[in-house]
Formats: structure tokens, sequence, C-alpha cells
């Protein structure tokens, strides 16, 4: 079952076999281990990844997990980047980052989250005057 869907991930455009393989870890995690429901894979053209959407009960809102391997770095921009996959009504992903040992840990990211600059850091009031 592993090795037909890493060759549906990249058949669906997955760019290498490691991404397929996070991309597998997850889905099975969030299908035996977390007993997700409805869990669907899915490959973003504009992100050139793959990415995953369950739904935690039946009747719930569908969630997009967004697998990516612990050594990525992860940028403000890339997380604007990986919120386009979410939806006007929810906007919020959740990362599921792997380690080479299987670990899986997921940060949900929600939009609004802002790189600080010094145009919207506080001022001190002295300074104004």
């Amino acid at each position: 079952m592993s090795q037909k869907l890493i060759s549906d991930f990249i058949n669906l455009g997955c760019p290498t076999k490691r991404e397929a393989a996070i991309a597998l870890q997850v889905y099975l995690e969030l299908c035996e281990v977390k007993r997700y429901h409805d869990v669907e894979y899915r490959f973003s053209t504009d992100l050139q990844c793959m990415y995953l959407t369950a739904r935690k009960m039946k009747l719930s809102d569908s969630a997009i997990f967004l697998p990516i391997p612990v050594s990525d770095n992860i940028s403000f921009l890339n997380m604007e980047k990986y919120l386009s996959l979410s939806n006007e009504d929810q906007k919020s992903i959740i990362l599921a980052m792997v380690d080479s040992d299987s670990t899986c840990v997921y940060y949900q990211i929600t939009g609004g989250i802002k790189d600080p600059s010094p145009e919207t850091a506080p001022v001190d009031i002295e300074e104004k005057r």
C-alpha cells in the first residue's frame, strides 16, 4: 500500500520521493493513529507541494495539513504562501513537521502573522517628540 501511495503522490506532481515519503508519513498518522475522517491527498501546483485534508470528526470542517521536513527553514514569507492553500472562511493550516525518526509535530498557523519590521515596531514616545 505504501508504494502505491508514493506512486500516486509522484503521479500527482510531487517532485521527489523524499517529499512523497514525508507526505505518506503524515497521511498514515492521520488515518491510523489519529483516526481522522475523509483524509485526502492533493498537490498544489502553485506551491509545488503535497498537502492533505482531513476532518477530526465526521461533521467537522476539513483541516489542511502541510507535510514538511523538520529541517526546512520556515520564514514568514513561506507561511504566507502556505496560507494560500486555505479558503476565505478558514484562514489557517496545520504544518505537519516530520523528523527523520518519523516523529510528527503539528503547528497550526493562522492568517495575520506578520514579520516585525521597523515601521511596525513600537516607537519610544520621547524619541517621537
